[in-house]
């Protein structure tokens, strides 16, 4: 009796098992192409945050900082940003001002292209 019970019980464990997969420093390489931030929890369809925008051009070798500003009562759990040409590809580099606060992903061979 005991050992079909146990059977039982194992059979249960294996049937209700679920792969998952977790990332405990963030953000990911398969967000790489898609800028999707794997989360697993859908997204407002406008961010609660705005990227202000300081420049309406640069030149290769400028420049630019960029800040990440939310409201008072708003979190979330990352964010992805990229530089773009218009319509084109990635473009750019990024270089963190508080590592502690984020991290850059090596994307497209390029090893500070994502933030």
């Amino acid at each position: 009796m005991c050992s079909a019970q146990m059977v039982l019980i194992i059979f249960i464990g294996i049937a209700t098992i679920e792969t998952v997969t977790g990332f405990s420093g963030g953000g990911v390489a398969m967000s790489c192409d898609t800028m999707l931030p794997q989360h697993g929890s859908p997204t407002p369809e406008s961010g609660p945050f705005s990227v202000p925008k300081y420049f309406c051009s640069s030149d290769a070798g400028d420049e630019t900082i960029v800040s990440l500003k939310a409201g008072p009562a708003t979190t979330f759990k990352g964010f992805l940003l990229e530089a773009r040409e218009q319509d084109g590809p990635p473009a750019g580099t990024f270089t963190l001002l508080t590592p502690a606060h984020s991290r850059l992903l090596q994307c497209g061979g390029n090893p500070v292209s994502l933030l």
